[in-house]
């Protein structure tokens, strides 16, 4: 007999602040010869096109009790 114990969290009244991951793109790059007639083997090569951000309240609402903007400063 299986026995469902699960218990969901309290969630809290404030807004919770949430890290987004980034986005990464893959590109891969197929065997070619350069003009010198040398063979570039293939492989792949990364990059970031989203970089990761903070999100603080809940998404689509524009009250300002419920959600806060982020400002980075220079220093």
């Amino acid at each position: 007999m299986i026995t469902d114990n699960y218990v969901a969290p309290a969630l809290p009244k404030k807004p919770i602040p949430i890290r987004t991951p980034s986005v990464v793109m893959r590109i891969l790059v197929l065997p070619w010869q350069d003009s010198a007639g040398d063979l570039m083997v293939s492989g792949y090569i990364y990059t970031e096109i989203e970089p990761r951000r903070w999100v603080i309240g809940n998404e689509g609402v524009t009250t300002s009790e419920n959600s806060l903007t982020i400002h980075s400063s220079i220093r």
